[in-house]
């Protein structure tokens, strides 16, 4: 075999060496990170090694004066370097996909892991208990987790590397701001219905309470003030059940926000309006049966006076004794009705006191009057029988005692002495003009 031919060989058998060791680097190329272990930088220098011992190689075996050796290795090292080149540009490229997939990953990755937290806003109660801090920081550690994962498979430059750290950092806080706006918008909302959630579960309270009461007639026995510090104690459960739910940045918004408190209070204040003015009215209808029936029964008993009999066999202690009976009973119906309600509603009771007395002075007084005049009457009258009596020579004693037992009757012991004197000395006058007509 002549030397030109062996040389021909030889160098066809490198270049074709130099293109399997390249097809062997191109398999990495189906994993991103094993194509990531080589730079180009690396793949560059490990290319020109191999060029280097195929040369080296090559030369050694080489059949040829020193001067056609020279062009022998420079025909060599042209049809290499020309592969080479190929294969570095295209390494760079599939270096820098390569670099873009892994990046792609970790930004899907992150995603992935919003989206699991996402999942949490469907549920008020879950929501509330990651608060936009904490958030933040669950956000903001994943966000350094793929980062350290993505800077390990780097085997560029220290530079190069920081480059492409900066470049998955901005992918990535994309994401992290996006989402941690979502979720502080999310978080408020999920507040705020828990808030009114919280409002409607104590309005419900409220219209509980009012229909027992006002079914049961129970409205007397419960005051504004014991309705007052039930509802109270409903605002503080409520209120320490809806804090439970936020962390320290959901009191930090909850000054942000209408306070729940606040409308509490004023739901509160709404209820205690409309109970007290029920309460009063309900005061005041039974307040006005009671003095009803008390001047049904006053008016039953000033009726009797029409009567002439009536009135003097009724004495005024006698129906001063007779309506303050009725009045007592009346005063411990109405308060036995109000329960504990008295002590609250002292000016009720001391306005039911003052009418009770105002019906009962006017009955009295009416009374008094009309038998004053029908008294008076009687007595004229009384003294008239009397002195008729006298006139016809009864004797002094029989006309004493008919005095007495006719006003006695009627409870007029301040006037019969009088009558008494008059009819005495009607008789005494009556029987010296006897005795000087017998005389005569």
């Amino acid at each position: 075999m002549s030397n030109a031919f062996w040389n021909m060989k030889l160098r066809e058998d490198k270049v074709q060496e130099f293109k399997s060791f390249i097809h062997e680097q191109e398999r990495d190329t189906q994993d991103i990170l094993l194509t990531l272990k080589t730079t180009p930088r690396s793949m560059q220098i490990l290319l020109e090694n191999k060029v280097k011992e195929l040369k080296d190689d090559f030369h050694k075996h080489l059949r040829s004066s020193e001067e056609e050796t020279a062009s022998e290795l420079n025909d060599l090292d042209k049809l290499l370097r020309n592969d080479l080149d190929l294969f570095s540009k295209f390494w760079k490229l599939q270096f820098i996909r390569a670099l873009e997939k892994l990046k792609q990953q970790k930004v899907e990755e992150f995603e992935t892991y919003i989206n699991e937290q996402e999942r949490d806003t469907q549920d008020i109660l879950l929501t509330l208990k990651t608060t936009p801090r904490s958030m933040q920081i669950l956000l903001e550690n994943k966000v350094k987790e793929l980062k350290d994962d993505f800077h390990k498979h780097l085997r560029s430059s220290e530079e190069e590397t920081a480059s492409e750290l900066n470049d998955l950092d901005k992918l990535l806080r994309n994401d992290l701001y996006s989402f941690s706006k979502f979720w502080n918008l999310q978080f408020i909302r999920a507040l705020e219905k828990l808030k009114q959630q919280k409002v409607e579960e104590f309005e419900t309270y409220i219209n509980k309470q009012e229909q027992h009461l006002y079914s049961n007639n129970e409205i007397l026995r419960n005051t504004p003030v014991s309705m007052r510090k039930r509802l109270e104690r409903k605002s503080k459960s409520v209120l320490e059940e809806f804090k439970k739910h936020m962390g320290e940045s959901g009191k930090e918004l909850l000054r942000e926000l209408p306070d729940l408190d606040d409308k509490l209070q004023q739901e509160t204040e709404k209820c205690i309006k409309y109970y007290t003015q029920s309460f009063e009215n309900e005061i005041e209808k039974l307040r006005a049966e009671k003095l009803k029936e008390f001047e049904q029964y006053v008016e039953e008993q000033v009726q009797d006076t029409s009567q002439w009999f009536n009135v003097l066999w009724t004495s005024p202690s006698s129906l001063q004794e007779r309506l303050e009976k009725k009045a007592n009973e009346l005063t411990v119906s109405f308060l036995r009705c109000l329960g504990d309600s008295n002590a609250y509603y002292d000016s009720t009771v001391s306005a039911w006191h003052n009418d009770v007395r105002k019906h009962f002075h006017s009955a009295y007084e009416t009374f008094s009057k009309v038998r004053e005049g029908k008294v008076f009457t009687f007595v004229v009258a009384g003294t008239v029988v009397v002195c008729v009596c006298a006139l016809a020579n009864m004797p002094a004693l029989a006309c004493s005692l008919t005095a007495r037992m006719v006003f006695r009757r009627v409870g007029l012991f301040s006037i019969q002495g009088v009558l008494l004197s008059v009819s005495l000395s009607v008789l005494r006058a009556s029987s010296r003009i006897g005795r000087k007509n017998q005389s005569q």
